[in-house]
């Protein structure tokens, strides 16, 4: 853990970094500090990195602290669990299934935000019906106001 102060200092911040992973920056330059910072970083193995006492947006980059994308990673892993959820219990394949309904599923499943419980309800209330029924389920979904 490196803990930080109010001042935004990022070439105290990557030699603190640098220090607790066992090694130096002798570099002047905040930039080839940066550089130097995020090869190591990037090969170390199964690393929790703590910035504390954070009180001003710290751009990770200048650092040298390397990026990764996390919210998209997330974001796509939950919405494949969510899909296989509408699929287990709307007892739908997404392999034997039409596109039709296979992209209506998809949908539905978007505009339910995720939500475990919306998608349990919807699944549940379509299953076994006929493809006119799915897409109503989606016009309610996409227009909530709108009377069917």
């Amino acid at each position: 853990m490196a803990p930080l102060s109010d001042d935004v200092n990022i070439e105290s911040i990557q030699s603190q970094v640098a220090e607790r992973l066992g090694t130096q920056l002798n570099e002047k330059i905040v930039d080839t500090r940066a550089s130097r910072l995020r090869e190591r970083l990037k090969h170390a193995k199964n690393m929790l990195l703590i910035l504390d006492d954070l009180w001003d947006e710290l751009d990770l980059g200048k650092v040298g602290i390397p990026s990764i994308d996390y919210e998209n990673n997330i974001k796509k892993n939950e919405e494949n669990e969510a899909r296989e959820l509408f699929k287990r219990i709307a007892y739908l394949s997404f392999n034997s299934s039409g596109p039709d309904l296979i992209s209506i599923a998809t949908e539905i499943v978007r505009k339910s935000g995720g939500l475990p419980i919306a998608i349990v309800t919807i699944a549940k209330a379509l299953r076994n019906k006929d493809v006119n029924k799915w897409k109503d389920a989606l016009a309610c979904l996409k227009n909530p106001y709108e009377e069917a």
